[in-house]
């Protein structure tokens, strides 16, 4: 059964009492990860995992019972992680760099992406854009683009409602972003904006539950069909999967009369033993 558990998103605005505050958060909230936008600082610890330029990071709580997180690459704003069998992507773009600076970062980030594949990937930020696609009142030019690029690479987005995820007082509006490779969008629920929880920034929090397999359980990933044996002929796969992965460790090739005997007697049908094998 797959173990559920909860996802922070959030952006802290360099504040130190925002940061500190996230970890109490974590435990009133009962968090196991968390994608942190403009972080206070990035600890020197196993649990951090930051970019090449301390704008976002990834703490891992390391719960007992959680799956293991590590680190797969960080560039200049982003960095992405495998968390058991998920890959989950931080990032966070200036808003005052320019078009063409935005379209060179988001293709570095999709380059990212499909490098996590095929694991499900999530893409969690803030991309400082608006598009009506996610509730803003208006387009943008970086909205656009948005939309777009993720179309392009087939994100699918979790974003739900037209709740404010940045409360400034100059107004308000939704530049924090989630999105979900197709594998991985099954996996979330309970996407929302924590209108009720203090962060001390001007950026709300963001929770999810993510529905994660116990370690050693084997996942569909994108990009790949499920590896699986024939199970009307499970016990036969068995027996000739178990002959040649012990000629395979002793480093020596099974002889010809060994191998026409193994087939004849496991597999009636001529052609059946690479037909199985096929995956």
């Amino acid at each position: 059964m797959d173990h559920t558990i909860r996802v922070l998103q959030c952006n802290l605005n360099h504040c130190r009492s925002a940061q500190d505050l996230v970890l109490q958060t974590f435990a009133q909230w009962s968090i196991a990860l968390a994608v942190v936008a403009e972080p206070y600082r990035i600890p020197d610890h196993p649990r951090w995992f930051g970019d090449e330029l301390d704008s976002v990071a990834i703490y891992w709580g390391g719960s007992q019972g959680d799956p293991p997180c590590a680190l797969i690459e960080r560039g200049q704003g982003f960095v992405a992680t495998e968390w058991g069998h998920l890959a989950v992507v931080g990032c966070y773009i200036s808003p005052n760099c320019t078009l063409v600076e935005f379209e060179v970062y988001l293709d570095a980030v999709g380059n990212c992406i499909r490098r996590c594949l095929p694991r499900p990937v999530l893409l969690l930020g803030d991309f400082n854009a608006h598009s009506r696609e996610w509730g803003s009142p208006q387009d943008n030019p970086r909205g656009e683009t948005i939309v777009e690029w993720a179309a392009g690479i087939d994100l699918r987005l979790l974003n739900r409602g037209s709740v404010s995820t940045c409360v400034r007082w100059q107004g308000e509006s939704i530049v924090d972003l989630s999105w979900a490779t197709p594998s991985a969008t099954h996996m979330v629920s309970g996407w929302r904006v924590a209108e009720e929880v203090v962060t001390l920034s001007d950026h709300r929090h963001i929770f999810m539950d993510v529905a994660l397999r116990p370690p050693g359980r084997a996942s569909r990933r994108d990009g790949s069909l499920p590896r699986r044996w024939a199970l009307k002929r499970l016990d036969r796969d068995l027996l000739e999967a178990a002959v040649i992965v012990a000629a395979w460790s002793d480093g020596h090739t099974l002889p010809d009369p060994l191998i026409n005997q193994l087939h004849h007697a496991v597999y009636p049908n001529p052609g059946s033993i690479s037909k199985v094998l096929q995956f």
